[in-house]
């Protein structure tokens, strides 16, 4: 059983016949502060998937670092030819008509503000 997990473990990471790869430093050194790892009969294909996971994670950290070109903004398409906003008139009167309360203050003006408002809420 240990060989044949010695041979998983090989395949997909060829440094493991290298004894001077960082990389099987790496996993010799797992498996020395951690013995009980190895009493498990794939224990060699754990701390080597743990290896390619740290190295993983320094090479993802490492281009994460270096700044990214920032691109321009995608322009975005002004409608040509659009027309003219429709002005209301009773919004415009009744913009008006408090206008003239604001100014004046006078009871007239509040009535006819009121009475603005009331047809533009029927509508």
């Amino acid at each position: 059983m240990h060989r044949a997990s010695v041979e998983t473990a090989k395949a997909p990471y060829s440094w493991l016949s290298d004894k001077d790869s960082e990389e099987y430093r790496m996993a010799a050194e797992i498996a020395r502060n951690a013995p009980y790892v190895t009493q498990h009969p794939e224990w060699l294909l754990w701390v080597s998937d743990a290896v390619a996971g740290r190295r993983a994670r320094e090479s993802r950290a490492a281009t994460s670092a270096q700044p990214k070109a920032r691109s321009a903004p995608p322009k975005i398409p002004t409608p040509t030819g659009a027309a003219a906003p429709r002005v209301d008139a009773k919004g415009k009167e009744l913009a008006e008509a408090e206008a003239e309360y604001e100014r004046t203050g006078s009871e007239a003006a509040l009535k006819r503000v009121m009475s603005l408002q009331r047809a533009l809420r029927r509508r």
